[in-house]
């Protein structure tokens, strides 16, 4: 739960309880802020099951260490102050005092941002609704990364016995996976507890903090990401992690060629979590990046389509030729054309997925209207040409705003007033074959919105996805009935 405000506050107070007065407000008030509340110590008994007598200062330390849960810490700091301010003189106690700044310190630690991080253990057990498990059966995994390279993978069998493996690896290799994990713990939100497979994190800082997390094996798409990260970093087979390791679709990479000379190719990767696109045609080259959260989920998705139920492993004619890298079941080769009868099955579905993903994550960094101008260089600088009712010749302007494409309407100055206008071409060009001086062209100021002029709908995507025409919304899992009727277009 890193938050700078719940930090400042547990910092704040631990000055004024090592003052010698009594602070001047009221600590169970300001905390109120964070919904921490007054609940004699139930939060904390839930977390703890038995808690100490208050003036047992070491074993209340030793606890406080060890918890991972700043909502209990809250209520009970809560709970102290009110005991401790009920009373005539409304001084705390010594023990309540060092119990508070105990509980604050604790609080800190949990609030400050991780920073990077020296050792990750995850671990992933099957305690869900199961058939009882074998002896032999593995029911838990226990995975140790260390920012050295250094890795030991515990596999705890059903009988008690445990295969232990370790492994190493160059250590920037781990460092990345440790960069993610800081991240997605970062933003973590606990979850209730539930009767699915489970995992369990302990992270250290590499400023010696000890921080626990835990949740439900699923398929929360930044868990699927950062299992994925680890994946790439760990060569190892078979890690649970948060998925149970599924026989996923881990990459996907679609070439069309609407001509000879016209090549568009677009990867999608579970383990950098990008999306990309590179054009080439007989003048320019070009190859722009998205790098989002859920794109593991969007492979997901893809994988239980009918696209890659029938494939083959010859070069087979066509423009268009995806191949999907599965982690078990090795890589699957799909071909056809757009044109509905030699379509690859399930390609409208396939096609409709990418389209509502790109829409809903920045969908102009592929967008053809944009990658489609020359590479900029050093010193280039951007010029539209903007017409004004649909007639006439364009006018030159020179913009910053690299967002902007051809079709946009924009908000521009002529003369002694503003107008709105649509850029027809737009590209870079260097200081000696501008179109227009530079001293003497104005620039665009806005793009023109609801207020000003009916915007621009949609988005225009990669040739390859053009042709789907399902609509749906891109959010949780497709549901199957949904899937099916999609691979019957």
């Amino acid at each position: 739960m890193v938050d700078p405000e719940l930090q400042q506050f547990a910092t704040r107070w631990q000055t004024l309880l090592k003052g010698d007065s009594v602070p001047p407000v009221a600590l169970d008030k300001e905390a109120a802020k964070f919904g921490f509340h007054a609940d004699l110590f139930d939060s904390l008994k839930q977390a703890l099951q038995a808690l100490p007598e208050l003036a047992d200062v070491a074993a209340w330390q030793g606890l406080l260490a060890g918890l991972d849960a700043p909502w209990a810490i809250g209520n009970g700091l809560c709970t102290v102050w009110q005991r401790a301010t009920s009373r005539p003189g409304t001084a705390p106690t010594e023990s309540e005092r060092t119990w508070l700044l105990a509980a604050l310190g604790r609080l800190e630690a949990l609030a400050k941002p991780l920073g990077r991080l020296a050792t990750l253990r995850l671990t992933s057990s099957l305690d869900g609704y199961h058939a009882p498990v074998a002896a032999d059966e593995v029911m838990n995994q226990v995975l140790t990364l260390n920012a050295d390279g250094t890795i030991r993978l515990d596999s705890i069998q059903g009988g008690g016995t445990t295969a232990t493996e370790h492994l190493v690896v160059a250590p920037r290799r781990l460092r990345t996976a440790l960069a993610a994990a800081a991240t997605f713990f970062e933003r973590y939100q606990q979850v209730p507890e539930s009767d699915c497979d489970t995992w369990q994190a302990v992270i250290t800082t590499e400023d010696g903090r000890r921080l626990g997390y835990d949740g439900a094996m699923g398929d929360d798409p930044a868990a699927i990401d950062l299992a994925e990260a680890i994946r790439a970093a760990v060569p190892h087979a078979h890690l649970w992690l948060f998925d149970h390791d599924p026989d996923r679709l881990t990459r996907l990479v679609i070439d069309y060629r609407e001509e000879p000379a016209v090549l568009e190719k677009l990867v999608v990767d579970a383990a950098n979590g990008v999306i990309s696109l590179t054009h080439r045609d007989a003048t320019t080259r070009s190859k722009q990046s998205l790098q989002v959260a859920g794109v593991g989920q969007l492979l997901d998705r893809i994988a239980h389509t009918a696209f890659f139920t029938t494939t083959y492993h010859r070069p087979l004619p066509g423009k268009l030729h995806a191949t999907g890298r599965f982690r078990y079941r090795g890589v699957k080769k799909v071909a056809g054309t757009l044109t509905l009868d030699t379509q690859p099955l399930g390609w409208t579905a396939v096609a409709t997925l990418l389209r509502a993903f790109l829409a809903a994550h920045d969908a102009v960094t592929l967008d053809p209207r944009v990658y489609g101008r020359h590479a900029k260089k050093p010193g280039d600088y951007l010029y539209a040409q903007v017409m004004f009712h649909h007639e006439g010749e364009g006018y030159s302007y020179r913009t910053t705003d690299e967002r902007l494409a051809v079709g946009d309407r924009v908000l521009v100055p002529v003369n002694n007033t503003t107008t709105i206008g649509t850029i027809v071409a737009m590209d870079y060009f260097d200081w000696q074959h501008v179109p227009y001086p530079l001293d003497r062209t104005r620039f665009i100021i806005e793009k023109a919105t609801d207020e000003w002029a009916p915007a621009k709908a949609g988005h225009d995507f990669p040739i390859m996805l053009n042709d789907a025409t399902i609509e749906i919304s891109y959010g949780g899992p497709a549901d199957e009935d949904e899937t099916e009727d999609d691979d019957d277009e």
